[in-house]
């Protein structure tokens, strides 16, 4: 939004002015759309704050259950942020290739070996060549 439109339509002065040329009828419908507008902010307003509750009052729930049980919200943190995080399988090779005389593999994930990357642009071969 303008700068411009925000000065002109705060300002009493500056609104009657812009306004002056409009109808009567223009200015009712203009005002209802801008009463339409007002309640559509006011409801998302009163819906935001109402989720915001709902997320207070779930957090003191949990707050209240730990206490209960004993256990200070800190520690909770400090367990959650030394826990070992899982660590997944590695992926199996999917491509099988020679290397400066040594054999490799690839899974087929990531950049793609230059060996490989070379005897495909030369025509050599195509990736399912290397298939294991």
């Amino acid at each position: 939004m303008s700068k411009d439109f925000v000065r002109t339509f705060t300002n009493a002065r500056s609104l009657k002015a812009a306004t002056n040329s409009m109808s009567i009828e223009e200015l009712t419908a203009s005002m209802l759309r801008l009463e339409s507008v007002i309640k559509e902010r006011e409801e998302q307003e009163q819906a935001q704050l109402a989720k915001m509750r709902a997320r207070e009052e779930k957090l003191n729930h949990v707050l209240d259950l730990l206490k209960k049980d004993g256990v200070e919200p800190s520690e909770l943190i400090d367990h959650i942020q030394n826990s070992p995080k899982p660590s997944r399988e590695p992926r199996p090779a999917k491509y099988k290739y020679v290397s400066d005389g040594v054999e490799k593999t690839w899974t087929g994930q990531g950049r793609t070996p230059s060996v490989i990357q070379q005897k495909i642009e030369s025509g050599e071969c195509v990736l399912e060549d290397f298939l294991i």
